[in-house]
């Protein structure tokens, strides 16, 4: 997959066809031209756009990683040792983003194996069959990489609470709002998310 940022574009006929021209960010001009040479004419191609949103600051990421440790320490016990990552899921399936599909029965498995290859986080449960026809719902949740400054905010407000409640020490919310703010947006349609 290709990325490219851009903020402004046209369309034009022309004898040639139909044509989108986009206005790319200077950075991404190396990008474009490797996205050109993969259009040979032979294959189509499918383009997907959304409004570009600043990930959030690694500062946020590293607290959630300290948060989860110590939870995990607290709470593992000698029978049973409970992992960062497995502290980090259980918040993300209780407050993480999330999307329910529809797959084909017999994709299902596939469907959730190549979902959780993307990291941690990315957490794949079907939830079996609803109906009378061959598809099941599969709930995807995204891992915190792809989060926003508020949802990065409501995984940290989460595991704060667990770790308060496990007599953890926990930064001020004053802190906790600064980590926060290193995330910067440029676009005022993100900002107003």
């Amino acid at each position: 997959m290709i990325e490219i940022r851009f903020n402004g574009g046209r369309f034009s006929r022309e004898r040639e066809g139909l044509f989108l021209c986009l206005k790319i960010l200077p950075a991404y001009e190396a990008a474009a031209y490797r996205l050109l040479d993969m259009l040979n004419g032979e294959k189509p191609f499918t383009a997907a756009c959304k409004p570009f949103r600043e990930r959030r600051s690694l500062s946020a990421n590293a607290y959630c990683w300290v948060l989860c440790e110590k939870i995990a320490i607290e709470t593992s016990t000698s029978n049973v040792c409970i992992t960062k990552e497995d502290v980090y899921r259980e918040a993300i399936r209780r407050v993480g983003v999330f999307q329910i599909v529809r797959v084909a029965t017999a994709a299902v498995a596939y469907t959730c194996e190549h979902w959780q290859r993307s990291g941690i986080g990315w957490i794949a449960e079907p939830m079996g069959h609803c109906t009378g026809d061959d598809y099941d719902d599969v709930c995807l949740y995204y891992g915190s990489s792809t989060y926003d400054r508020a949802e990065m905010a409501r995984l940290l407000d989460d595991l704060i609470e667990d770790a308060e409640a496990l007599g953890i020490e926990t930064k001020s919310p004053e802190e906790v709002d600064r980590l926060l703010s290193l995330w910067q947006c440029e676009d005022a349609t993100c900002a107003e998310r």
